[in-house]
């Protein structure tokens, strides 16, 4: 019960944190854009409180103060430089003369300087990316079980493009905009240009209801400190870490790192296998990246499907092949289960099909969500 207390805290904390992050980030857009008004209200009082004042020190038995809507009306039309009418003569005195060019002077650059505002966000294109970064987060907001990758070097791009082609939702951090723009616009890809050593962009990528997180920084020490952050924001979350030095793995997994690949072994492995087994390695290639392709997935059976026997999921088995079922330890497996198989809970089908397949299936059984 404590651990369930611990996580909802920390779930509440990291909406608080993202609202928090929110605001700030609006702060100096919104700014820039209400200073130019805030300028032009005082200049309007100013010059309503002087044309009263000057009303008073010039009043007579013939002549009395001009009454405060005059004073409005009258800073209206200057200020906005319609010029209908002089409504409190203030050509007949030096003061207000005075006071009356340099009021239309001062209104007329606050007018210029806010036209110039708004033109320089329009041109370099402010406004449009902070309604495009806000309709980000807002999308973002609204996701559960979804993934987040930091970093779109060349192995980011690649993980990002197989978790688009296998129907997950994918959130991307990534502080070079020209490599978000390699990878293009998908259907379930949401990007944060942001860097992803900042606890921040963590919160704002949705940490807290994500499935798990990828990390494939340049640099060990950088995904050391990701996955030190990303475990202390959300400790029950999986995290896969990049590794580019063997003897930093060890590290990573005791930084809370769930597994650590590197690379450079599987690409060696790669190298051999083409060798010594080209056919096998052709034919895997060819159902990755056929237009067609079919991928090896898994799907965990839920605690109501217990009990009962694989036929009755129903599942699509024309297009749809169960190759194995993890009965308990990962090393615990059964190949080419047969019908009879009794589900228990906490099992995981391993399957080969077409990605909308699988996605459909794995919706049909426990209802996933972010993976459609």
């Amino acid at each position: 019960m404590g651990k369930a207390s611990l996580t909802m805290r920390e779930v509440r904390n990291s909406k608080s944190l993202e609202n928090t992050i929110h605001d700030k980030e609006r702060a100096p857009l919104l700014s820039r854009l209400l200073c130019p008004l805030f300028l032009f209200i005082r200049l309007y009082c100013v010059c309503v409180i002087g044309y009263y004042i000057l009303g008073i020190l010039r009043q007579s038995t013939s002549q009395p103060a001009p009454p405060l809507r005059l004073c409005i009306y009258q800073t209206g039309i200057l200020l906005a430089g319609v010029g209908f009418s002089d409504v409190l003569h203030s050509d007949e005195t030096w003061p207000s003369v005075i006071f009356t060019a340099m009021m239309a002077i001062l209104g007329l650059g606050l007018i210029m300087y806010f036209i110039s505002t708004i033109t320089a966000f329009i041109v370099s294109g402010e406004i449009s990316d902070y309604f495009r970064a806000k309709n980000m987060n807002n999308r973002i907001s609204r996701l559960a079980g979804h993934i987040i990758v930091c970093g779109a070097g060349e192995i980011g791009r690649h993980i990002v493009m197989e978790l688009i082609a296998t129907k997950y939702s994918v959130v991307l951090i990534e502080q070079h905009d020209q490599r978000i723009q390699r990878i293009g616009i998908h259907k379930n890809l949401m990007c944060l240009s942001a860097n992803a050593l900042d606890d921040t962009s963590l919160v704002n990528a949705g940490i807290s209801a994500a499935r798990g997180v990828i990390t494939v920084l340049s640099e060990d020490k950088d995904n050391l400190l990701l996955v030190i952050a990303a475990h202390q924001i959300n400790p029950s979350i999986r995290i896969i870490s990049r590794c580019i030095e063997e003897a930093n793995r060890s590290k990573l997994i005791k930084a809370g790192a769930s597994s650590v690949v590197a690379p450079s072994a599987i690409g060696a492995m790669r190298m051999t296998s083409e060798l010594v087994r080209p056919t096998a390695v052709s034919f895997l290639d060819t159902m990755l990246r056929s237009k067609h392709g079919l991928r090896f997935d898994e799907i965990a059976i839920p605690t109501n499907l217990a009990g009962q026997a694989l036929p009755d999921l129903g599942l699509p088995i024309s297009q749809l092949k169960i190759v194995a079922v993890q009965i308990g330890d990962k090393h615990d497996i059964v190949y080419n289960p047969k019908d009879g198989l009794i589900l228990k809970s906490n099992m995981r089908l391993v399957v080969l099909g077409p990605p909308e397949v699988i996605a459909m299936a794995r919706q049909q059984i426990i209802g996933e969500v972010g993976s459609w």
